[in-house]
């Protein structure tokens, strides 16, 4: 759900981004499904938000607004990416050791490890240029270029064409 400080420290920015940039703002409704929740309530909130974000001043003229689940680029993307990401880098994350914990790791669903997977998918697939998150996104985001890096290495350049890519 949307908060004041989400329009304090993210969607007031946005609203000045969409005039410098190509913007994309979607609704992530596949993160939201990292932890327990209720289908009607995430339905509602996915609508719900996208109303605030129009609200607030995001500009459909000028920026992308989607729903995440809607485009299934997000998760083909992270299945591929998942394929070339070592367990251990996930297993490092903050995020996921704090949230597991309070869950309980035997209540935790793989979702909460793959999260910041699907995150970089997110960013690699629009080919992004500025992302602007929250300090307790810096972590994924430093992922986010490790895996680019790590797949591009593996795959990309000569090694991609010797496979016949």
């Amino acid at each position: 759900m949307v908060h004041l400080g989400n329009y304090l420290g993210a969607i007031k920015n946005w609203v000045a981004l969409q005039d410098l940039y190509e913007t994309f703002f979607f609704i992530v409704d596949l993160h939201a499904i990292t932890l327990p929740y209720d289908a009607p309530e995430l339905s509602k909130a996915t609508r719900s938000t996208a109303a605030i974000y129009l609200a607030c001043g995001i500009d459909s003229s000028k920026a992308s607004i989607f729903v995440q689940s809607h485009v299934r680029a997000h998760i083909e993307l992270m299945w591929l990416l998942s394929s070339s990401t070592p367990i251990g880098w996930l297993n490092k994350m903050i995020q996921f050791k704090e949230k597991s914990r309070k869950a309980g790791n035997e209540n935790v669903g793989v979702a909460l490890l793959t999260y910041p997977v699907l995150m970089a998918s997110d960013i690699l697939l629009y080919q992004s240029d500025l992302v602007p998150v929250g300090e307790d996104q810096t972590q994924h985001l430093e992922l986010t270029r490790e895996i680019s890096e790590r797949v591009n290495n593996l795959y990309g350049g000569r090694k991609w064409k010797k496979l016949g890519g």
